[in-house]
């Protein structure tokens, strides 16, 4: 591990300056040309906030091993928050170089691994951080030792659609799926000739799942429902469904709970500009019809009936926080995730921009931008607490420092087109991406050059806010084509009140249907 000292601090001001300046877009030049006046207008449109000092490192490696060993790299409040842990516990310096400004500049793609053949929507690191999961439209589940390269399983998912989650138990020996069928899965892998059984169900795509208990998981998906999924009996349990004040379902995209320290609180987004926050504790506990309801499906031969037959009994709950950067925004929320401590919420707006919110107070406290959300639904995550990234349709991973809303990393990670997925190991800086490709790309700390991913960034990103700000908007996610689209849909089932019971018909032939769709888009 290279020591981050002061002495480095000159060069990396001198590099992204350089890298950076008006004369990498080739404003210096005096020439009149039409594509240097393309470039002088793309000035209009740079986002970055000069009014902010640009970062400095200030994690120096000899000086936090030094700490470590005296037992005094902890900050204040942090034990008490960690019980378990000591001063001279690892984890103080792993989380730790998990923020520093150092490691974020340094990744560069040390690996690809190939063997999907379709587009790679999940990833998931293990408790210990030694194995990968991944799931894709080819409906397989891959397990892989990302460090040798290996594949060490791959097994189907028993998903009949695209693949949209695929997550790793407590346990090590399960992983939990979830997919545009509506289905949940579980599959032990030390069984996987056992193949994987169903223990749940939505009526429409599920998008993510978190975990609340070591046991426990929320699920959500585009019919608007959120189930609490006990895997000890493999029972769901409807907690709500998501509506909108024409009475439809809001379709949703991502749902967020830090187990550690806020496990009574999840987040949901989804088709609307704010993320609601809820407290377990309050919602409504299911009767005993409710009960008798719940899914409890233990393999895919038991009865057919529908696990959402309880939905219109547990409507629109109480948020206990609603956060968004405004109530009449255009935008919708792809993706919500809290920091480490549950302090924090970044989320991602389609076609807009980043932002994190103080979970306490509600007040927002920064906005990221020069990336581009607009083709997939793009996932966003922490690295460390004092950096986020997310992938952009232009191919490129950015991360941007959290307190000065400057981009501090910029690196390439699919060629074809958007990057969708990314995700964090538990006790490394590492990074593993996916997107449009079949290929899974790993990143670390390793580059000679500090900082290497900043090149030829301020051209991208001033064209990524000018196509934005003049492109067409996705219609998908637009609030105003929205609500037409659900009244035009209401007004539908009133002239044909039978329409949503064939419905519910064809959702059952669609169970059959055991072809993939191939698309990476949202239905």
């Amino acid at each position: 591990m290279s020591n981050s000292d002061s002495s480095e601090v000159l060069p990396f001001e001198s590099n992204y300056q350089n890298e950076d300046s008006d004369s990498s877009l080739g404003l210096g030049d005096t020439s009149t040309s039409s594509s240097t006046e393309d470039e002088r207008d793309l000035l209009d449109y740079d986002p970055t906030p000069w009014d902010n000092p640009f970062p400095r490192p200030y994690w120096f490696s000899c000086r936090q091993i030094m700490s470590r060993e005296y037992g005094d790299n902890v900050k204040p409040g942090l034990l008490t928050k960690r019980p378990d842990l000591t001063h001279y516990n690892p984890y103080w310096f792993r989380k730790y170089a998990y923020d520093s400004l150092y490691f974020i500049q340094r990744m560069e793609m040390t690996d690809l691994l190939y063997r999907h053949t379709g587009c790679v929507n999940c990833l998931n690191f293990n408790k210990s951080g030694d194995l990968l999961c991944s799931g894709s439209d080819d409906l397989c589940i891959n397990i892989w030792d990302w460090r040798s390269s290996k594949l060490k399983h791959s097994f189907s998912s028993g998903h009949t659609r695209n693949v949209f989650q695929s997550l790793w138990c407590l346990d090590d020996t399960h992983i939990v799926t979830c997919s545009r069928d509506g289905q949940i899965r579980i599959c032990d892998i030390n069984n996987i000739s056992g193949s994987s059984k169903r223990i749940a169900r939505h009526s429409d795509a599920v998008h993510k799942l978190t975990f609340t208990e070591p046991q426990v998981i929320l699920s959500c998906g585009e019919d608007g429902a959120i189930y609490e999924i006990d895997l000890r009996c493999n029972k769901s349990t409807l907690l709500f469904v998501l509506k909108n004040q024409l009475d439809d379902p809001i379709p949703l995209y991502s749902i967020n709970c830090n187990m550690n320290f806020t496990p009574n609180y999840f987040a949901v987004a989804g088709q609307s500009p704010q993320v609601r926050i809820y407290d377990r504790r309050l919602l409504r506990k299911p009767s005993v019809d409710d009960s008798s309801n719940s899914s409890s499906v233990s393999n895919d031969s038991s009865s057919s009936s529908d696990d959402h037959s309880n939905s219109d009994q547990a409507s629109n709950p109480s948020a206990v926080m609603s956060l968004g950067a405004s109530e009449n925004s255009l935008y919708s929320v792809t993706s919500a995730v809290y920091n480490s401590t549950g302090s924090r919420l970044l989320m991602s707006y389609n076609d807009e921009d980043l932002y994190v919110f103080d979970t306490k107070t509600g007040k927002q406290e920064g906005k990221y931008q020069g990336h581009r959300n607009k083709e997939t639904i793009k996932g966003c995550s922490w690295f460390g607490d004092n950096f986020i990234i997310s992938g952009s349709d232009d191919g490129y991973i950015y991360g941007w420092d959290r307190k000065s809303q400057h981009i501090v990393m910029s690196i390439r990670a699919d060629k074809s087109g958007s990057v969708n997925c990314l995700e964090m190991h538990p006790n490394v800086p590492v990074i593993a991406s996916s997107g449009i490709e079949d290929s899974i790309k790993i990143f670390e700390p390793t580059a000679d050059v500090w900082p290497k991913t900043l090149t030829g960034i301020k051209k991208r990103i001033c064209e990524n806010i000018r196509n934005r700000l003049s492109g067409d908007k996705n219609d998908l996610f637009d609030a105003r084509g929205l609500a037409m689209l659900l009244v035009m849909r209401n007004m539908s089932r009133i002239r044909n009140p039978n329409q949503q019971e064939n419905e519910s018909d064809s959702q059952e032939d669609d169970d059959d249907d055991d072809s993939p769709d191939v698309s990476c888009l949202p239905s």
